[in-house]
């Protein structure tokens, strides 16, 4: 190579600052450029770089925008564009208070003293019922100041309690709480048995009550006297009710027009009080049953009830001043009363709270003698009610009622 050669290619290599973009030779043509692959793959790789940067940014910026559509509140117009969506955010709304519910007033609790609150009483008769070792007693009591439920039984329990400290009742009673002294208006019940067994002595539970039934009817003053009344009358013009027509001989008040003539067929004849005719019977046998014996050549009558109460309510107004029909009236009204769907007894639950607070302690001694009753049947229980009239758990059955 010629000198004039060599300083050209120096010459082209300084313009070119190491990196040749384009020669020629020395006559003029161009030459292949030195390095070029080279550089051209470099700005291929920088420009993919700068690409893969730009895909990412644009990926977190459109995730951003996604994240921001989905906590913009839904009042937000639709027609928002995405941009601002993803720019503007929603002015924060004030968080109302939470309200504070007032308490519920608070319903004083009602000792149960001041509703189970026994009133003043009396007891008009006790009965002894009792049968093999269980000892039992019936007490009817009267307690014209008692007229809810609970002072009711209240009632009954207070004597109940005062009678087994006293040693006057043992093992279990039955009290009646009745209108009057008559003992035909039934207020209120209870049985208490001391060792929790009740009446029988075989149902044996956690409460010394059982069989509670109250209700609330009260009568007025004039009821009670009309009905008072007609209790002390009653036997005389009720009985008897088989009659002889002949001076001297038992005969109701009503007079012998209030009896029916009784046809006696020849022989004679038995009669009970059942009204039976027994012809077969003889004379003998008659006494021996403690029934009547019909001869035919006697007058013999048999009462009619209606005739009979119709001349007790007369004699009953005439003897009170009172109008008839108040006086006729009178049962009827007072049994509407009695069982009247709001003042009928029903089933009472004695609070174990109150029993809780009853003292069962007795008097050390048995100097106070039980109290005398006034009358001593003997019991003849059978599967399910007693002679007396009780059902097993110490109740009156409906018929003793009627009675």
């Amino acid at each position: 190579m010629t000198n004039e050669e060599t300083g050209r290619n120096k010459e082209e290599d300084a313009r070119t600052d190491g990196f040749e973009l384009e020669t020629r030779w020395a006559d003029g043509t161009p030459r292949p450029r030195k390095g070029g692959c080279g550089r051209r793959l470099g700005q291929l790789l920088a420009g993919l770089g700068i690409l893969i940067v730009g895909t990412v940014i644009g990926t977190l910026i459109v995730q951003s925008v996604q994240t921001d559509i989905a906590s913009t509140p839904t009042s937000t117009p639709t027609s928002t564009p995405a941009v601002l969506r993803a720019t503007v955010r929603p002015e924060p709304t004030a968080t109302p208070k939470p309200t504070r519910t007032p308490r519920p007033t608070r319903t004083p609790t009602v000792d149960l003293n001041e509703v189970w609150m026994a009133r003043d009483y009396e007891v008009v008769d006790i009965v002894d019922a009792s049968f093999g070792r269980r000892i039992r007693h019936v007490i009817h009591m009267v307690a014209p100041d008692a007229t809810t439920r609970e002072q009711r039984l209240a009632t009954l329990m207070n004597e109940a309690l005062r009678a087994y400290r006293q040693r006057e009742i043992e093992d279990t009673a039955s009290l009646r709480l009745w209108a009057g002294e008559q003992q035909e208006w039934l207020l209120a019940q209870i049985t208490f048995a001391a060792d929790r067994c009740g009446w029988t002595g075989e149902d044996c539970q956690r409460s010394r009550w059982s069989a509670a039934s109250a209700g609330t009817a009260t009568f007025t003053d004039e009821q009670l006297r009309i009905n008072a009344y007609q209790s002390t009358i009653r036997d005389r013009f009720m009985e008897p009710i088989l009659a002889l027509n002949e001076d001297g001989q038992p005969m109701s008040e009503a007079g012998w027009d209030c009896y029916e003539p009784i046809d006696i067929p020849d022989g004679g004849a038995c009669y009970t009080d059942l009204g039976l005719l027994w012809e077969d019977q003889n004379e003998r046998t008659c006494r021996q049953l403690e029934a009547s014996w019909l001869r035919t050549d006697e007058e013999w009558g048999q009462l009619n009830d209606s005739c009979a109460v119709d001349r007790q309510n007369r004699y009953a107004a005439a003897q009170l001043d009172l109008d008839l029909p108040v006086v006729e009236g009178n049962y009827v009204a007072m049994s509407a009363i009695l069982y009247g769907d709001e003042d009928k007894r029903i089933d009472m639950e004695i609070p174990r709270a109150l029993e809780r607070r009853q003292d069962l302690g007795r008097v050390a001694s048995t100097r106070n003698a039980p109290a005398a009753p006034t009358r001593r049947p003997v019991p003849k229980p059978t599967a399910t009610e007693d002679a007396l009239g009780f059902w097993n758990d110490g109740t009156l059955h409906d018929s003793t009622l009627a009675e």
